[in-house]
């Protein structure tokens, strides 16, 4: 099994980076190849 890992290191919440990183997340999610990982200050199993 392949293992997926988003890094986002902007000091910028909710800047591009991160924006793509949650998009690319949330599409592996669809297609099942991600399980959600709840991160301090994230709703648990949101990406």
């Amino acid at each position: 099994m392949k293992t997926i890992l988003g890094i986002v290191a902007s000091a910028r919440p909710w800047g591009n980076s991160e924006v793509v990183i949650r998009e690319a997340l949330a599409g592996a999610m669809e297609a099942g190849a991600v399980e959600p990982l709840p991160l301090p200050g994230s709703p648990a199993g949101k990406v």
